[in-house]
């Protein structure tokens, strides 16, 4: 199965990038967890 989008470079974007971690931490994004 061909996929649209590699894992590993998922995962860059969200945690190096965007720092998904520290902007799950704002009151507006509180109930999301930051897990793939």
């Amino acid at each position: 199965m061909n996929r649209l989008v590699d894992e590993r470079h998922l995962e860059f974007v969200l945690y190096e990038q965007l720092r998904v971690e520290e902007l799950c931490k704002h009151p507006r994004f509180r109930f999301f967890t930051g897990n793939i």
